[in-house]
């Protein structure tokens, strides 16, 4: 294995960004950002020699500054939508009041929403995945202290709403997707090549309590099978579920759509949104366009259902789908996705400890922008100067987005989980990017 590091952006930042590159000897090879900690580009070997980037990528490394489609970031401290920016807590034990710093009992419970129905704005569809209007950036960051309304019986936080001044967007406008990590720690050897990237979001920022460490820590192992695990240590109780959302094309073709990617996900049931693509209940995805139980491409689903409300109503996929797994079953022993894609000789496996996947089939992509596509054997770090570059068209990539359920805190009745001070929270996923396929 190797390991190649690279300054980029050097005024982007108050410190330093770069590009850390791990590849396998027979060219397979992950190039990681540490702009938002994300995946910049993954280059697979073709039977002819050459290799082909699967990862949606932007072709300029300052894209990464903004990071407008969330392109192979890591999604922290929340993934996903938090309606209308309100994050409920058990209220602190043994207070009457105050600022609620000690733990509570972790659980946080299911109850905890009282106010509106969140339907009250635009239901965003003019941006990258449903965001409307970017990055949230004008909302401000968050850090006025915190924003609490608490009660005998919860804490009510109010987060920043960075998606049209409703919802809260992937932990809101100071998220951690727009930071640049700092490296943590690099190894190398024969078998493996590993970064870690780390990261400390402020107490109050975007609403959220406690001051968390966060960590993203890569790891590249034979058989091109690269390994994430996410984890975050907070000083005060606090929402934490983190993800990726690094989109995919197996075909290494970004000029086109990736509709015709086959999938298979070991899912059930299936939450169905709103308009303003919160999730309104879980239902079973026997006979619908959510059936992947059986290997489909997203093309046969939308020809067999062509007016299904909710494709149309999401530009295809936004969805999260509830993974099964059977009773002590080790959730890493098993793949929860499969996808392969016509004339493409990988097939990838996904495996994590993740209750859900969100299915973006990227639908809410826009035209025309600047897009890595393949490559000759060349130094990877010299991605920004390939001569290969395509414009992007909508649905040109898919995020599979391993997380907790969609609006856990909302109020749906779904499993919400907080971590309480002091106790680690951990998150694992693997992708295999098998040949052959």
């Amino acid at each position: 294995m190797k390991l190649l590091k690279k300054q980029i952006l050097p005024d982007a930042y108050d410190t330093p960004a770069f590009l850390v590159t791990l590849s396998s000897p027979d060219g397979f090879s992950v190039t990681l950002c540490s702009a938002g900690a994300a995946v910049r580009a993954i280059l697979c070997p073709q039977p002819d020699g050459s290799l082909k980037n699967i990862a949606l990528s932007f072709a300029d490394d300052a894209a990464y500054a903004g990071n407008s489609l969330y392109a192979g970031a890591v999604l922290a401290p929340a993934a996903g939508r938090i309606s209308n920016g309100i994050l409920p807590l058990p209220a602190a034990q043994g207070t009457g009041g105050g600022d609620g710093r000690d733990a509570g009992d972790g659980n946080g419970g299911n109850d905890g929403r009282d106010a509106g129905d969140g339907n009250g704005g635009d239901d965003g569809r003019d941006a990258g995945d449903g965001n409307g209007g970017g990055d949230g950036r004008d909302a401000g960051d968050g850090n006025g202290g915190d924003d609490i309304r608490e009660t005998s019986r919860k804490r009510i936080f109010h987060l920043t709403r960075n998606e049209n001044g409703v919802h809260t967007l992937h932990g809101g406008a100071g998220n951690a997707s727009f930071k640049n990590w700092e490296i943590a720690e690099t190894a190398c050897s024969q078998e493996e090549a590993s970064v870690t990237f780390s990261l400390t979001l402020p107490d109050g920022l975007d609403g959220f309590p406690g001051n968390r460490r966060l960590t993203a820590a890569y790891r590249l192992t034979p058989g091109h099978c690269l390994e994430l695990t996410l984890s975050a240590l907070s000083d005060r109780e606090t929402y934490i579920d983190m993800s990726s959302h690094t989109y995919l094309n197996l075909s290494g073709i970004f000029g086109r759509d990736a509709l015709d990617h086959e999938l298979q996900i070991r899912s059930r049931y299936v939450a169905v949104n709103r308009p303003d693509f919160i999730p309104e209940r879980i239902v079973p995805s026997k006979d619908s366009p959510f059936d992947f139980s059986t290997p489909c491409s997203l093309r046969e689903q939308m020809e067999r259902y062509p007016d299904d409300p909710q494709l149309k109503g999401n530009c295809g996929w936004n969805h999260c789908f509830v993974l099964e797994r059977e009773d002590g079953e080790d959730p890493m022993a098993s793949p929860v996705l499969l996808c392969s894609c016509p004339g493409s000789p990988v097939l990838l496996r996904a495996y994590t400890d993740a209750p859900c996947m969100v299915l973006y089939s990227g639908g809410y992509i826009e035209n025309d922008l600047p897009l890595l596509s393949g490559f000759s054997r060349e130094d990877p770090l010299t991605l920004s100067r390939s001569p290969d570059i395509v414009r992007s068209v909508p649905s040109c990539g898919l995020a599979f987005e391993f997380q907790g359920y969609a609006d856990a805190p909302g109020g749906h009745g779904f499993p919400y989980h907080l971590t309480p001070a002091g106790q680690t929270w951990s998150r694992r996923i693997r992708w295999e990017f098998r040949q052959g396929g």
